[in-house]
Parts: C-alpha cells; structure tokens; sequence
C-alpha cells in the first residue's frame, strides 16, 4: 500500500509457504497503484507455482481491472474463472456489471443481471450490486430499466442516488435529474458527489441560475465546494458566454477584426482572474471560427 514493491516482493519470494494470503495482498497493492499487468503477472506467477486463486483473487483482479478500464480484461478473467469452476459472489458481479457500463454492453449487461437475479445475489441488502447496475442501466440510456431497479430497491444510500441523478444527466434528461435530487433530499443527506452531479446536470442544460441556487445550498447541508464543483460552474458560465458571442455574431454580423477584439477581450479578463481553464475553452473556440470563416486575423491593428 506504500509504494513498496521490490521490497514487498522480495519478503514474498523468501517465504517458506507461499499461498492465497501472501500472493492477494501483493496482487491488491499493484492494482491499487494502477499497475494492471505487473498484477497480472503475479497472478499468473502464483497459478505457475501450483497455487490456485481463491474468490478474494478472482475479485482483487476484476475490481482492479475494472477500476482501471480494462474492461474486456475484466471480461476474460470472469470467463476464466468459470472455467476453473469459481463460484462468483456479489463483489464479482459488480466488477463485471462495471465492465459491461464502461463498453455500453447492454445486451452483455442484462444477461449477468439476470444471472445475479437467479443466484440470489440481488437482495433488499445488496445496495452496491444495486448501484453498479443503475449505473450500468445509465451508461447503456436505459434510464426506465435503472428507475425501475431504483424503485424496487428499499434501502437507497447516497450512491444509489447519485447514479440515478447522473444517469438521467448523462441521457441530457437534465429535469429528471433535477427532480430525482429534489427526491433525494426529503429522504437522505446529498453529499459531495451528490451535488457535482446535480451541477453537470445543469451544465447539460444550461442551467446557470439553478446551478448557483445549488452550489450556495451546499453549506446549509454541511457540504464544502471543491475546485470539481467550481470547474462545472465555469464549464457552464463559458459554454452560455460563447453562446451569447455566437448569438451577436449571427445577429450583428460581426466581421472578423470585431471577433477578434471580442476574443481578446474575453482571455484578457478571465487571464487576469487567473482563470486559465476558461481562456483554453477560449482559444480553442476562436481556432474552430476561423476554421469556418476562413483565416481571422491573428492580432489586432491600431
């Protein structure tokens, strides 16, 4: 968990006994650094030396995979560990459901789903098997399957809200999300995650006075804005500014040297801000106009 690798592997090699419960900790640790295929490495290196995986290695592996989008990685392993006769718990099923969202495989997704469903794993208590498969609902736009499950479901945390909100957010059903939230909160306390999807929502929809309303409601429920927050609100104040530039520039005619003037303008104020993020937005607007109209001046004369 400290970086530690070498040293880690060297206590490991030297081990009289080597079996599941030193090679998964060692398996874990590369995965939770990012390094997918030096953990595969070792996970093949244990099945060389006659060790056969466990549930906790199958599961590292896939949770690792998934978490990193190896997404037909995760995929293959799942089918390898049917071949070796592994029986897959719930924490199985959320990797590979996770997988499946990540590639937008619905007809994928719904047969383990189903599989979940004739194995007793999706129960009242499963609310992280209930989550991934929202999400994977939301991924795939079948919003209507993901509201279903939502319903059925008796105990619905923070996250299972969240993935319904940004489900109907990444479908451009900016109002579903908006309502779904305003759900939420007669029932259960948003969060941090809760608010940024609420703010891409409105990003979407180009709500700018909602989306105000809902970062300075953030304190009354105890919730401290992030740098994330703030981006989706300058994400959204620059797409409504370029809009109102695009609006003008149809209506005025506005030829190239005052675009230009409107161009400087706008990167002098948000650079004196220090507000880089916006001037990139800027500049990258500017080169798509004069792509389309045609070559634009490139500094301004006196």
């Amino acid at each position: 968990k400290h970086g530690a690798f070498l040293e880690a592997k060297m206590v490991s090699n030297h081990l009289p006994l080597r079996d599941t419960a030193s090679w998964n900790p060692l398996i874990g640790g590369y995965l939770e650094k990012g390094f997918c295929q030096e953990a595969m490495t070792c996970f093949k290196e244990m099945q060389l030396e006659g060790v056969m995986p466990d549930t906790i290695s199958w599961n590292t592996m896939l949770l690792g995979c998934a978490e990193q989008g190896e997404n037909e990685m995760v995929i293959l392993m799942y089918a390898q560990m049917q071949e070796q006769g592994m029986l897959a718990d719930s924490a199985t099923f959320v990797s590979i459901i996770e997988a499946c969202g990540n590639m937008a495989s619905l007809k994928l997704g719904e047969k383990i789903c189903a599989l979940c469903c004739r194995c007793g794993h999706l129960q009242e208590s499963e609310v992280i098997l209930a989550t991934a498969i929202i999400d994977m609902y939301g991924k795939c736009g079948r919003m209507n399957s993901a509201q279903q499950l939502f319903e059925a479901m008796p105990i619905k945390d923070p996250t299972m809200w969240n993935a319904l909100i940004i489900g109907y957010s990444r479908q451009g059903e900016c109002e579903y999300a908006l309502y779904t939230f305003e759900r939420m909160k007669e029932t259960t306390r948003p969060d941090a995650v809760t608010f940024l999807c609420v703010l891409t929502a409105c990003n979407h929809g180009g709500l700018i006075d909602r989306a105000q309303e809902y970062i300075e409601s953030m304190n009354e429920y105890g919730v401290p804005s992030s740098i994330k927050h703030h981006n989706c609100m300058l994400d959204l104040l620059v797409i409504l500014t370029l809009g109102v530039i695009q609006r003008a520039e149809n209506f005025f005619s506005l030829s190239n040297i005052m675009l230009l003037a409107v161009y400087d303008l706008l990167c002098r104020s948000f650079l004196s801000h220090t507000l880089f993020r916006a001037c990139i937005y800027f500049i990258k607007w500017y080169q798509n106009r004069k792509s389309e109209r045609g070559k634009l001046p490139t500094e301004r004369k006196c």
